[in-house]
């Protein structure tokens, strides 16, 4: 999934506020930009809302086309919610959603922080994403479990650096990350429990990657750990 973010003058904006809460603790939460995105078409794109919209975040109005079509018909989207898949289908004609079996259901929400899959029918697509940025955020991860996951704040780096992504990785326990690129798993393993610090493949092979997998702006991700719950912050003022 390529991707081209539009944020500069946001990013402006967010180095001003965080050396104001330098001087006063106060700072306003309210940085606006908007990101592009692009989808293939005919194909799963495990994506994530980078931007909070309205505080609802429904699909239909979050995924914005540069142009000004809306949803395309039978457009699907799927969430991952506490260990179970929810499939949504976009009926034009109706301008709603249908559920696995056809039946009307209610509107998806992809707030930011919450990766999902995306599928459409025709041409690449560049998806415009617009909102504000969560400026604060703490999501709870469950253990021994997959959570469908995504930076809430619009960046692309990998996922150790504590700046930015600052995914948790508990020492002497396990870590797992599920990437799916271009209609492809990518599998990760991080085992700390044995003084280990090296990204193996799915073989559990010498490490293959030193400083772990890349998230880029707009990627959802699967995540697991044998730690119990953990908590993952992203701020940015961290």
């Amino acid at each position: 999934m390529r991707t081209k973010t539009l944020l500069i003058a946001a990013a402006a904006i967010a180095a001003g506020v965080i050396s104001s809460q330098a001087q006063s603790n106060v700072y306003s939460a309210n940085i606006v930009g908007y990101v592009n995105i692009q989808v293939q078409p005919n194909s799963w794109n495990l994506m994530a809302n980078p931007l909070d919209l309205d505080g609802t975040n429904y699909a239909d109005q979050v995924i914005q086309y540069i142009t000004t079509n809306p949803l395309y018909d039978d457009s699907t989207v799927i969430t991952f919610v506490s260990g179970q898949y929810h499939f949504y289908q976009y009926d034009q004609t109706a301008a709603g959603w249908l559920d696995a079996g056809g039946n009307p259901t209610t509107r998806p929400t992809i707030p930011p922080g919450s990766g999902f899959f995306f599928q459409q029918v025709g041409l690449t697509t560049n998806f415009t994403f617009v909102g504000s940025v969560v400026s604060s955020n703490t999501t709870v991860i469950q253990p021994n479990s997959w959570n469908l996951l995504a930076s809430h704040l619009p960046v692309s780096d990998i996922v150790t650096n504590t700046a930015t992504i600052n995914l948790p990785f508990p020492d002497l326990f396990q870590a797992y990350l599920l990437t799916y690129i271009g209609g492809h798993y990518q599998y990760y393993s991080l085992d700390t429990s044995v003084g280990g610090s090296g990204w193996t493949d799915s073989n559990d092979s010498a490490p293959v990657w030193a400083t772990g997998p890349f998230i880029s702006v707009g990627q959802g991700f699967f995540y697991q750990t044998t730690a119990g719950v953990t908590t993952w912050t992203q701020s940015l003022s961290q």
